[in-house]
């Protein structure tokens, strides 16, 4: 195309308009709120008052939110250092809301900034990884709402008809299994692995999900989390890696798309990339799938992802079968920093990250597919939902009906993880959930094991439920 003066007219106007948006992204002030009840002469709550703070000393004494904000992250700061350091490279003010309400904690986006609302449940959690956990969830969120365009408000987000996301539930649409699976890698990211008292470090975290197809665990949050906890884990360029493909290529309404935009930016690491999809699906992802994810369901691969898919099954030789190879090579993508680096370089700050080589990449003939993909199965689509840019009930996890019901079973019998509670502890929020994690952990070492009593299963998994119905009645009362 012959370049005019129209043409770099243009291109310097929109040259401008790329400088001012990444220079805005550094422009945030800290904002400390706290919502305190009001009590009568007889200690019942009449009300609440919102005060700014500057200083964790002008709390009550006595006030469980000082030992919260004093609580260490894995950075070594603690959550008020960290808000308080880190929003100065928000394109908006960050407010955090400490509320003394019994309410349902959540992360917005309004015209004067972002929100963190943080209610009095989170200081009852048994431990600190799942205090810590539910910071960092919500504001997991805050870095989604930063780094993609000032348009995305959470749009096209759908929990179905409860309006509420469970930890096993299959989601109705791809973008909210990846807005809640992208808060829960970077929670556990930074918490030690942990989502609440979940650790994910191992694919046995899924093992939930084993009689459900690789579709379906797309739209599982933990699924969704898993993967990019992985990809920031145990890739190439990890974490740095991650957040330079995040920000560059934003939005992104599913992990499919994520994995496309991740590969494009570096494609030394469609093997790895893959091998972590194949893993995490506990081998339920076909050769369809994985090429779609990280090759554009392209047959003509590299060189390491050819092996990978030769090594994991996916790919059958035959004597038949010829592979036409050369001796090309790329190195891994060394992109010269960009007016998009910066918003890179805040995003890459959060933590800070480890560097890795990535290595060649060599380009060979077409693949033959020995593993068709289930008829129906699409990627990358929304099936619409509420509009509402308020995450609802982050951190409200429990178990949704039939997803994952499993055929095998344990000989082990399921631990008592309500031993030690009361009847009054049932109405008690927090100690629901923990005991909620309690079965879920032992309902996926069952699923894991799949070599006993199937009745035992199905007994932990209807006493998941029962737990669930009751964090249903509570939440309807806040």
């Amino acid at each position: 195309m012959a370049i005019t003066y129209r043409n770099l007219k243009l291109g310097a106007l929109l040259l401008f308009f790329m400088i001012s948006s990444v220079l805005s992204v550094f422009a945030g002030n800290f904002i400390l709120k706290y919502e305190q009840a009001v009590t009568d002469s007889y200690g019942n709550e009449i009300g609440y008052r919102t005060s700014s703070i500057t200083n964790i000393s002008q709390l009550p004494a006595g006030s469980p939110w000082r030992n919260y904000l004093n609580l260490k992250l894995d950075s070594g700061k603690t959550i008020y250092e960290y808000a308080s350091s880190i929003s100065k490279n928000l394109n908006k003010d960050f407010t955090l809301t400490i509320s003394d309400r019994d309410s349902n904690s959540y992360s917005c986006k309004t015209r004067s900034g972002y929100n963190v609302n943080l209610y009095s449940y989170v200081n009852n959690y048994a431990s600190d990884a799942s205090k810590t956990f539910l910071f960092l969830h919500e504001f997991g969120h805050t870095t989604m709402l930063n780094s993609y365009p000032p348009s995305y408000d959470f749009n096209d987000l759908d929990y179905g008809s409860d309006g509420v996301h469970y930890l096993d539930e299959i989601l109705p649409n791809y973008n909210s299994a990846w807005v809640e699976g992208w808060a829960n890698a970077f929670g556990a990211y930074n918490n030690r692995g942990k989502v609440f008292s979940i650790d994910i470090n191992s694919v046995s975290s899924l093992s939930f999900l084993s009689n459900n197809t690789f579709e379906q665990m797309t739209r599982n949050e933990l699924f969704v989390s898993k993967a990019v906890y992985d990809f920031m884990k145990r890739i190439p360029g990890g974490q740095a890696s991650v957040y330079d493909a995040f920000a560059k290529s934003a939005p992104h309404k599913s992990l499919y798309e994520f994995c496309n935009a991740y590969v494009k930016l570096y494609p030394a690491n469609k093997a790895a990339v893959a091998q972590v999809l194949v893993e995490c699906s506990q081998g339920k992802a076909t050769l369809d799938d994985i090429l779609l994810y990280v090759n554009g369901g392209s047959r003509t691969v590299s060189r390491d992802l050819y092996n990978y898919l030769t090594g994991a099954g996916l790919i059958k030789t035959s004597g038949g079968n010829q592979v036409a190879s050369n001796n090309n090579t790329t190195t891994a993508n060394t992109q010269k920093q960009s007016f998009f680096g910066r918003i890179f370089n805040w995003f890459a700050g959060l933590f800070g990250f480890k560097e890795g080589a990535s290595g060649a990449v060599s380009a060979i003939g077409s693949v033959v597919n020995s593993v068709l993909a289930p008829s129906g199965t699409s990627v990358g689509q929304t099936a619409g939902g509420i509009t509402d840019y308020k995450i609802p009930l982050d951190g409200n996890l429990a178990v949704k009906g039939s997803v994952g019901q499993g055929s095998g079973s344990v000989s082990a019998a399921a631990p008592n993880v309500d031993a030690n509670l009361s009847s009054a502890d049932y109405d008690d929020y927090p100690a629901l959930q923990e005991l909620y994690y309690g079965y879920f952990a032992e309902y996926n070492k069952m699923m894991l094991d799949g070599n006993g009593d199937k009745a035992r299963i199905n007994t932990v998994r209807e006493k998941m439920i029962a737990v669930k119905n009751k964090l249903k009645e509570l939440e309807k009362g806040r």
